[in-house]
């Protein structure tokens, strides 16, 4: 469906089901109402993008359970209002390169084929909780500009990955909001870096202390982002430093049980940090030592 580009749209769009076969292109549209596109269709690509120097500017838009059999291209977007893609799939890849977003985005259990790229992004929020990325999580490309985590309503921006499961992990350090705005109980990645971010040497490089402290940015505890680093750190043949992010878990959780008073499970793990490192590794006889 070709649409004119650079078209301005006075009132409210409604495109609930519509059935579209090929690409459905609003490069350079301006919508002064609301684009409802819940339940749409596409068997090509998805544009809402800017076109020949004239931005798109969206208010209040819903992707809502859309199905999209190519890409969603939004790459230098603004959203003025709310943008819903809560149960979106998308065949290949979500392309959100450089958009501004002054509401929390709501991605809750979208699944996109590739890659989903937020480089250079500006964001009051996103919630992928639930979501399937087959490819990349791509929140750093070293030719933008880092992600900027902007407050909403007075309150900062969140980044929701409870339950979140991607194929790989590609950020900076500067690509990730701060401590308390973080959540992660469930997140799952097979392995980290690659393309235009951080190679995996180079986010292992950062040292295991760096990555504790990430996984703090959520205040509530889980051992999942612990395994998974450890996981991902073996599959780059770096057991040193698996072992050093499962020993730094362990003492999260022994720290954790404590403060919340698990007397039992606190005094348990107590001895096995301080007297034979969990028996991780080496640390066993550092403690020793």
């Amino acid at each position: 469906m070709g649409l004119r580009h650079g078209s301005r749209f006075l009132g409210n769009v409604w495109l609930i089901a519509a059935k579209i076969d090929g690409n459905l292109s609003l490069a350079g549209a301006t919508f002064d109402g609301f684009l409802n596109a819940e339940y749409l269709q596409v068997g090509g690509n998805l544009e809402l993008f800017p076109w020949q120097g004239k931005p798109t500017n969206l208010r209040w838009v819903s992707l809502e359970a859309a199905r999209i059999s190519g890409s969603v291209l939004m790459q230098s977007a603004t959203f003025l209002g709310e943008l819903n893609a809560q149960g979106i799939q998308v065949g290949d890849s979500f392309f959100m390169k450089a958009v501004h977003c002054s509401v929390p985005i709501d991605m809750a259990v979208a699944h996109v084929g590739r890659y989903l790229d937020l480089s250079g992004a500006t964001l009051s929020g996103l919630d992928l909780s639930g979501a399937w990325i087959g490819g990349a999580f791509e929140l750093a490309d070293k030719k933008m500009p880092p992600i900027v985590w902007e407050p909403f309503n007075g309150k900062p921006a969140a980044l929701r990955l409870r339950n979140t499961r991607v194929g790989s992990l590609v950020d900076a350090p500067d690509a990730w909001p701060g401590a308390g705005s973080l959540y992660l109980d469930g997140f799952s990645f097979a392995d980290l870096g690659g393309f235009a971010g951080e190679t995996a040497q180079q986010a292992r490089n950062r040292g295991m202390e760096w990555w504790d402290q990430w996984v703090r940015r959520d205040l509530a505890y889980s051992p999942t982002p612990y395994a998974q680093l450890a996981a991902a750190l073996i599959a780059i043949g770096d057991r040193d430093a698996a072992n050093d992010i499962r020993f730094l878990g362990r003492a999260r959780e022994r720290e954790t049980r404590c403060a919340e008073r698990a007397w039992a499970s606190c005094l348990t793990l107590f001895p096995l940090e301080y007297v034979a490192g969990f028996g991780i590794g080496t640390y066993t006889f550092r403690v020793l030592d």
